[in-house]
């Protein structure tokens, strides 16, 4: 191809009118590339800009908003001589009016040669994404609906992208040429998307938004739950596993690059080594060995407990330990065998039935967690009645387990009614009344715990209100007495 580009007389083997484009001046030939992708006017020149709609009803349907970029970089695929007088013009162009769309899908699918490419013509490594789209059916008048899309913009740079799909080496050259691997953003960013909402962070939000309804008004209560979904770092999206998306955001991922689970150790690894904090949410005071074990990652939970800083019993802001993490998550999940995970922590110092703020063993939030509703998560039908959660239980209370005696005939209960009343079942039961029985501080009765874990979660808005640290104004010391049926009055 460079031969054909280097010597005139090989025009003749191309098209004969790439051939007469070829041998045209070199200013007029950039004269036609500007017309090709301004053809059809500057309001449909950039396609992040506009809601678009098709046709069609079915979500085989095209857009159009690309086409003239799509023609411009098959035209540049024609031969050398083509492809490096255009490629200037295409990157430089998508920087001005795409917001470095090449920048941000390239890092999504791990190309390093458009990830440099768009960094050598002027893109910022930190530019916020907008190549995202939301799919829904529009009403187009007599034709009834079809299908359209709006595009989202949200805080996510290049390296939370890439970090999210694990892209090792473009993770490597983004923080070469200046990505923050501490960059804080909002996990709010689309409506309908939970990619970025793991179990662990919808475990504690629900816990949250259950006690955060005595809030009023309601636009109070949204501001500050939008300050608690702030503070992820590229650290957080690497430890996401699964893609829980629904089925109605299926197209926002088309073209994207799967998500390579073999590689989460290695993408960790970059970004600790690269100054990354462990705090992978500011905003919930999630560690990054909470993620881990609340999704059962043996892997990642060993590698964090021997090569990195991490404390085995790290809090959250309601005190939430990794154990807790552990039994209030992994349950959920199938096929998931918690013996492993729950003695490598046990080996670095964790304690089984080390209590939260609120006085709640990790055996006890799994209860209370799940009997919470649910907070726009994509887990009915798997609570306590799920086979996956009994073992999980099971498993928990092999390794000395330990709830307030006023639980346990809920407890056994619950056991019970789920088909479960074999000889393990009676054994364990028996060995957590037993250990229960001698606890030397008296338990917290399930309306004590409530009520203190209300009152955490009071505090802790009530920080927010005031704008925690990044204000000097802290609430006054009598405040942080009061009880919740106080706080909820002065809420409301």
């Amino acid at each position: 191809m460079e031969a054909l580009a280097e010597t005139p007389n090989t025009y003749e083997r191309l098209d004969p009118a790439i051939s007469f484009l070829l041998q045209l001046p070199y200013e007029l030939k950039l004269e036609i590339v500007e017309m090709c992708l301004f053809m059809y006017g500057r309001a449909d020149f950039s396609g992040y800009e506009h809601e678009e709609s098709t046709d069609r009803h079915d979500e085989n349907s095209t857009f159009h908003y690309f086409d003239t970029w799509r023609d411009v970089a098959k035209l540049a695929a024609m031969c050398q001589h083509l492809y490096e007088m255009i490629t200037p013009i295409l990157y430089t162009k998508d920087r001005r009016y795409n917001y470095s769309s090449a920048l941000l899908r390239s890092a999504k699918k791990g190309s390093v040669r458009g990830i440099l490419k768009s960094l050598e013509y002027g893109s910022w490594v930190g530019q916020p994404d907008i190549t995202e789209f939301q799919y829904f059916f529009a009403y187009v008048g007599s034709d009834g609906y079809a299908l359209a899309r709006t595009p989202i913009s949200s805080d996510m740079t290049s390296l939370h992208w890439a970090s999210y799909y694990r892209q090792e080496h473009a993770m490597e050259v983004l923080i070469q040429y200046g990505a923050d691997p501490n960059s804080r953003i909002s996990v709010d960013t689309y409506s309908r998307d939970k990619r970025f909402k793991p179990l662990p962070y919808y475990q504690v939000m629900k816990i949250l938004c259950y006690h955060m309804r005595s809030i009023y008004p309601f636009q109070d209560r949204e501001w500050l739950l939008t300050r608690l979904k702030q503070g992820a770092n590229p650290l957080y999206y690497a430890l996401i596993y699964g893609d829980p998306s629904p089925h109605s955001h299926r197209r926002a991922h088309e073209g994207d690059a799967a998500r390579n689970d073999c590689t989460r150790v290695k993408a960790a690894n970059i970004l600790l080594d690269a100054g990354a904090s462990l705090i992978t949410h500011k905003g919930l005071r999630m560690y990054a060995l909470h993620q881990a074990c609340g999704c059962g990652d043996f892997e990642m939970a060993q590698f964090l407990l021997e090569n990195t800083p991490s404390y085995p019993r790290v809090k959250d802001l309601l005190g939430n330990t990794p154990m807790h993490y552990l039994a209030m998550c992994c349950p959920l999940i199938p096929g998931v065998d918690l013996r492993p995970l729950i003695e490598l922590l046990i080996q670095h110092g964790a304690k089984m039935n080390e209590t939260n703020y609120a006085g709640c063993t990790p055996l006890q939030l799994f209860d209370r967690v799940n009997r919470y509703p649910l907070y726009g998560m994509a887990t009915e039908g798997r609570g306590w009645g799920c086979r996956s959660s009994m073992d999980a239980i099971l498993a928990l209370m092999e390794f000395d387990a330990r709830v307030s005696p006023d639980y346990m005939p809920q407890l056994r209960n619950l056991l019970y009614y789920n088909g479960m009343p074999n000889d393990a079942t009676v054994q364990a039961l028996a060995k957590v009344e037993e250990m229960s029985r001698k606890v030397e501080t008296t338990p917290k009765s399930d309306v004590e715990i409530s009520n203190e874990e209300a009152r955490r979660v009071y505090v802790h808005m009530n920080l927010l209100w005031n704008g925690g640290e990044h204000r000097p104004h802290v609430p006054r010391r009598n405040r942080r007495a009061w009880t919740a049926q106080q706080w909820v009055s002065w809420w409301q």
